[in-house]
This record gives structure tokens, C-alpha cells and sequence, in this order.
């Protein structure tokens, strides 16, 4: 089984014919799907993706200046709701091939309330969180309730973090809250939270997008946090066929079959149940 663990319903993940088409492409059973801050018909190429980049942490924190200043200008709340519907109809249209999850905003009033009904009526199967695009602290009182709710429904919380500082604080989150399964993306702090593994079995990693997550930072991960908790993820439309070239990445490693069934499809299966 193969699991596309994080994607944007943009690009060619906009309309149920060209997702279908992809997956079906690819073989891949199922795609992760959140809102993206703007719909787009076509993936979006980046100027530095040829290639794959052997890329430092510190990438991931500069490349966030951009996202929050980019989420500004494009006033990423207005339409934020709406967005999330437009999810949920593809997973409606897609016959099971998506897994919707619900883009929040901790930072608006009644999120609580707004996730409540998202997951318990809609039928949105985890929670996404944007530190970049919606700046709000990981140790906040909404982010605990949003936590103890996710562990109650047994969801997973999706987090794009901002900075080393709130990766640290999160560290401490993930502690108070062990029944709660918390996936981040892109690798962002995998270097900073490695010394406290152990003690953080809540926590996983998406190894997205195919460009910015070089089989050296996934080795890396799967020695300090161990095959069960590293999942396969493209971040689509960002990119130029980033599904494709992560998963030729994936079967590439010199890591062993069981593995990398594990990141390909495996542990998104089981937490996904």
C-alpha cells in the first residue's frame, strides 16, 4: 500500500478526474488532502527544486519568512472554511482515495467548536495546524484542547512549526499529551527533537516535499526516531512531480523492503486505521 501523506487540494490534486489520474499513475491508494491557501488548476514549479538539495535545517526556518509573508498578502483566512468544503466534496467525489483533514486556525474564536463539528459531522479525519500561515504559540490553551480533543477521537494533529524555539516548546506539548499522535511535516526540527526520541513516541515525521527532504535527512530520522514513525508525503502542488520522484527516493534507500513499506503506506495505514 502506498499513501501520499501530505498534499494541498491544488495542482493536479484540484479535481477528482486529474487526483484519480495521479494516484492511479502512480499506484497509490491514498492521499492525505488538506485546503491550500489558495486554489490552483496546476502544480506550481519552484525555481530550486531541480535536483535533489542536500538542504541544513536552517532552510526550513528562512523558507518560513516566506510562508508567513506569503499567507499575509494572500489573506489566507478569508475563505479558509470554505476551502476546507471544497476537501471534503473531493473526498466525497475521490470513493475513499482521500483522507480529508481540516485546516484550522487556532488563532480565530470558537475553533474548538469549529473542529467539533468538522470531525464529528463531517467526517474530517485529522486536524492540519500552520504555524506559518496562521501564527499562533504551540504551547497556547487552544492547542491542549485541540490536543486532548484529537486524542479522545483518536485523530492525528498535522503541524507545519515555524521556529526552533516553538519546536522545543512542542517537544514539551507532546510529553503532557502522549495519547495524542502529532505528524510533522517536512522534517522541521527532526535534528532538534532527535536527543528526546525516546520519549516522544507520539511524534512522527513527513518527509515531504521530494526537493527539500534528501534521502540523508530521512536516514537520519528513521536512526533517531526508527521506521515506524517516518511517513511518505509530497506537499502537492508544490513542485514538480514531488509524489513521484519521493517515492523513487524511498525505493531507492539501502534501508530494508519492511521499511520502506512502513514509510510508503504502512504507518499512515495504521494511524489512519
Amino acid at each position: 500500500m502506498i499513501i501520499d501523506g501530505h498534499a494541498h487540494s491544488s495542482g493536479v490534486f484540484r479535481h477528482p478526474e486529474t487526483l484519480l489520474a495521479a494516484l492511479d499513475k502512480l499506484g497509490v491508494d491514498r492521499v492525505v488532502l488538506c485546503q491550500n491557501v489558495r486554489n490552483e488548476d496546476r502544480d506550481r514549479p519552484l525555481p530550486f527544486e531541480d535536483g535533489e538539495i542536500t538542504r541544513r535545517p536552517e532552510v526550513s526556518y528562512a523558507g518560513n519568512l516566506f510562508l508567513r509573508g506569503g499567507g499575509w498578502l494572500l489573506r489566507a483566512e478569508k475563505g479558509r472554511i470554505g476551502r476546507n468544503r471544497d476537501v471534503l466534496a473531493l473526498a466525497e467525489q475521490c470513493r475513499g482515495r482521500v483522507i480529508p483533514f481540516y485546516w484550522a486556525n487556532p488563532a480565530q474564536p470558537d475553533t474548538l467548536k469549529e473542529i467539533t463539528t468538522a470531525i464529528a459531522l463531517d467526517g474530517f479525519r485529522g486536524i492540519k495546524l500552520h504555524q506559518c500561515i496562521n501564527p499562533f504559540p504551540i504551547d497556547s490553551p487552544i492547542v491542549a484542547e485541540l490536543a486532548a480533543f484529537a486524542a479522545e477521537r483518536e485523530i492525528p494533529i498535522f503541524i507545519h512549526f515555524y521556529s526552533p524555539p516553538e519546536i522545543r516548546k512542542f517537544g514539551d506539548v507532546a510529553r503532557v499529551h502522549p495519547r495524542t499522535v502529532f505528524i510533522v511535516a517536512h522534517l522541521i526540527g527532526v535534528e532538534i527533537l532527535a536527543p528526546s526520541a525516546k520519549e516522544l513516541p507520539n511524534v512522527y515525521w513527513d518527509v515531504s516535499p521530494a526537493w527539500g527532504s534528501p534521502a540523508s535527512r530521512i536516514h537520519f530520522a528513521l536512526e533517531a526516531f526508527g521506521p515506524e514513525r517516518v511517513m511518505l508525503g509530497s506537499d502537492t502542488p508544490f513542485g514538480r512531480d514531488t509524489l513521484k520522484r519521493n517515492i523513487a527516493k524511498i525505493k531507492r534507500m539501502d534501508i530494508p523492503a519492511e521499511e520502506k513499506a512502513l514509510i510508503l503506506g504502512g504507518n499512515a495505514a495504521r494511524l489512519l486505521k
